[in-house]
């Protein structure tokens, strides 16, 4: 029999949600509750994708299947797609879309080859998340599946992102400006005109400027995702989990589920070391209800067996 605060009802709350996106720090859970979220969809008859662009990616070791970089049913589970990408192939994948278009605007600038793409790939935590919020919105826009379950990389660095292309877009315009400014009187001088054929850096900008607004307002629409955090009754986890929302509440997105995993039962604390442990998490999950409320809490109890293969997670379903 379950103890009273592990009886949940978070599926209830986010049964209508298109996009799910689950969060936190690292070795928390993450993967796991986002599986099992995925798994629960699917077992009612929603087309459900589960997405995972953790640079050390486990979903194949969790469903015990090969997960790749081709969406592809998953086996023995009707209704369930899984796509799982390596930092090395979410970044071919941007370089296929977004490569042209981004050496043409730098291009514009400065003489350049074209392996100054290389260079920018070699910035970690940039170049992966930027194409996955563009990825996310096309697999949402097309209408293919009900759910889409989206593991994010750890800490919640995914949407610090959004401020940062803000800013980024802004340097780039004004430069551009400036730009044209400066060809077009050297151009005069020179009585040369630039070929018709080539695009403005500034349309090219103003489209990733109107990519990145969808993408923010898709995010904020409470009707359409949701951002489930993930921690554990931790000091590391709780501080992380406040900033996480924190950083989410930046760009008006808030957090209404947060998923304590990894909780000691007090029915097992038959121990004076367990015992201590059980105060520990004690302390910090009363922190966590004393900043947000017993409502937006979550918990899952400590197994004592790894969870992997759809019977395990059958039973994180039956926590959530």
């Amino acid at each position: 029999m379950l103890e009273e605060q592990f009886k949940n009802n978070l599926f209830s709350k986010i049964r209508d949600k298109r996009i799910i996106m689950v969060g936190g720090k690292g070795g928390v859970g993450k993967t796991t509750c986002a599986a099992a979220m995925a798994l629960r969809f699917a077992s009612e008859g929603k087309r459900t994708l589960i997405v995972s662009s953790d640079p050390t990616p486990s979903l194949s070791d969790i469903f015990e299947t090969e997960i790749g970089a081709q969406i592809e049913g998953i086996p023995k589970i009707e209704n369930l797609y899984g796509l799982e990408l390596n930092y090395e192939q979410i970044l071919k994948m941007w370089r296929d879309r977004f490569g042209p278009e981004v050496y043409e605007v730098i291009s514009s600038f400065l003489p350049v080859d074209y392996d100054i793409l290389d260079y920018l790939t070699e910035a970690p935590g940039v170049i992966d998340e930027q194409f996955m919020l563009a990825y996310l919105l096309d697999l949402f826009q097309s209408n293919e599946y009900e759910k889409i379950i989206w593991d994010t990389a750890p800490a919640g660095q995914t949407l610090t992102l959004m401020r940062l292309e803000t800013r980024f877009y802004d340097h780039l315009t004004n430069a551009a400006k400036l730009y044209t400014k400066i060809q077009l009187y050297l151009d005069r001088l020179k009585e040369v005109t630039k070929p018709k054929s080539k695009r403005s850096p500034l349309k090219i900008i103003e489209q990733w400027k109107q990519l990145a607004l969808r993408i923010i307002t898709t995010l904020r629409d409470s009707e359409i995702a949701e951002f489930v955090v993930v921690t554990i009754p931790e000091g590391l986890g709780v501080y992380q989990t406040d900033r996480i929302i924190n950083e989410l509440q930046n760009y008006k997105i808030n957090v209404e589920h947060i998923i304590v995993n990894n909780v000691l039962p007090k029915s097992v604390c038959d121990s004076e070391f367990l015992l201590s442990r059980y105060n520990v998490q004690a302390k910090y999950i009363q922190a966590l209800r004393n900043k947000y409320g017993e409502q937006m809490l979550t918990f899952i109890p400590l197994l004592p067996y790894e969870v992997k293969g759809t019977d395990s997670l059958q039973k994180i379903c039956e926590f959530l």
